[in-house]
């Protein structure tokens, strides 16, 4: 019986879990085919052969360019703030996530007596939240150049 009460009660945690990771998987797995089609394309448009011809239909491109970085060194100003400079990119996809969290994914439904919304905020005016959180994206982008511009002076 104890381990029913404590569900009921964790109910909204395990809800709120779950509609976190429905929102987030499926926003960050379509980026790499997006990353691929991009590079493709531009590749075609530019006449360049490595993004059309590394591996079958240009798939090695991407594990190239995640080795590359992985052994690329990190140019940061020592007077620079490190924890700033490393946040940035986090901002943005931070950002990017959250302006899903109002887009409704299906209609609302009750497990165990409670009712459950499949949308990750309610949000009355849901347009303007998501303009808002993505003129936010921004901010990751300058913050590094204004860190590197502000440690010179």
């Amino acid at each position: 019986m104890g381990f029913y009460v404590n569900l009921s009660r964790n109910i909204p945690l395990i809800v709120g879990s779950v509609k976190a990771i429905v929102i987030a998987v499926p926003v960050m797995s379509v980026v790499p085919g997006l990353v691929w089609l991009e590079r493709r394309l531009m590749g075609r448009f530019q006449v360049r052969l490595g993004p059309n011809r590394v591996g079958p239909f240009g798939f090695g491109q991407p594990m190239a360019d995640t080795i590359k970085l992985l052994f690329k060194e990190s140019i940061i100003q020592s007077s620079a703030d490190k924890f700033l400079f490393h946040l940035a990119p986090a901002v943005v996809v931070f950002t990017a996530i959250v302006a899903f969290a109002v887009i409704p994914f299906g209609a609302p439904f009750e497990v165990f007596g409670q009712n459950i919304e499949l949308w990750g905020a309610n949000v009355n005016s849901g347009i303007l939240f998501v303009f808002a959180i993505s003129g936010m994206g921004i901010y990751g982008m300058v913050l590094p150049g204004c860190l590197q511009i502000i440690s010179i002076h």
